[in-house]
C-alpha cells in the first residue's frame, strides 16, 4: 500500500513539474513614458526540453483608464513573426482583440504552425508577441498576464498551466516648454557667470 502511494505521488510530481516547466514572461518588466508616447511589452515563451508549442490562450488585464491598446483591431487575424527565427520557423495564426464586455482585459489564442512539424517551436525561449499601448492617462499601469484563465497547448496533447506574471508602464505629463526655457536660462546664466570668473 505504501509503496503504490509514494509511486502515484512520484508520478504526481512528475506530472505537475512536465506542466510548470513552460513560461511565459514579460520584457521589459517597468516602463516610463509621456502621455501620448507608445510602450512596447514583448511576451516571451519559454519552453523546457522535450515540449513543443501546438497552441496557446493568453489573457492580460491593464487600465485603460492610463493606457490604451494599439495592437490589431478587433478579430484581425494575424501571423505571428516567427519567420525571423534561424532556422526559420513556420507562421503561427493567432487573434488579438480587446474584451468588448471588459475594456480591461485583452485575448490572444494561436494556434500552428502552418508547416511542417518539425517547424513546431519547441526547448528554447522566443518572443511570440509585443503588446503595444499608447499612454491616455496620467499614472501606472499594470500589466498582467492572468493565470486562471490561460494555457499553452504543448506537444498537441498536453494542456499546461503556467505562473501569472506583471509587468508595469507609468505615464507622466509631458512637460512644458516653459520648464525647459527656465532650465535653458539659468544653464546660459551659470556658464556666463563662470566665464565672467575665469577671465575676472
Amino acid at each position: 500500500m505504501k509503496r503504490t502511494l509514494l509511486l502515484g505521488i512520484l508520478c504526481l510530481l512528475l506530472a505537475c513539474g512536465q506542466a510548470l516547466a513552460a513560461s511565459i514572461s514579460f520584457s521589459p518588466l517597468n516602463q516610463d513614458i509621456y502621455l501620448g508616447q507608445q510602450a512596447g511589452i514583448g511576451v516571451d515563451l519559454t519552453l523546457g526540453p522535450n515540449e513543443t508549442l501546438s497552441g496557446f490562450a493568453l489573457d492580460i488585464a491593464f487600465n485603460p483608464a492610463i493606457l490604451t491598446s494599439t495592437n490589431p483591431n478587433p478579430d484581425d487575424n494575424i501571423f505571428l513573426n516567427l519567420g525571423t527565427f534561424s532556422p526559420a520557423l513556420a507562421d503561427y495564426a493567432a487573434t488579438f482583440f480587446q474584451d468588448p464586455f471588459d475594456q480591461t482585459l485583452l485575448h490572444m489564442a494561436g494556434i500552428g504552425p502552418f508547416g511542417s512539424a518539425a517547424d513546431l517551436l519547441a526547448n528554447g525561449t522566443f518572443n511570440i508577441a509585443t503588446l503595444t499601448f499608447a499612454g491616455t492617462g496620467i499614472g501606472t499601469s499594470p500589466v498582467d498576464l492572468l493565470g486562471s484563465s490561460n494555457y499553452l497547448l504543448l506537444d498537441a496533447t498536453t494542456i499546461a498551466g503556467f505562473a501569472p506574471t506583471s509587468a508595469s508602464v507609468t505615464v507622466a505629463p509631458v512637460p512644458e516648454p516653459g520648464t525647459f526655457m527656465l532650465l535653458g536660462l539659468g544653464l546660459a546664466g551659470f556658464f556666463a557667470y563662470r566665464k565672467k570668473a575665469v577671465q575676472g
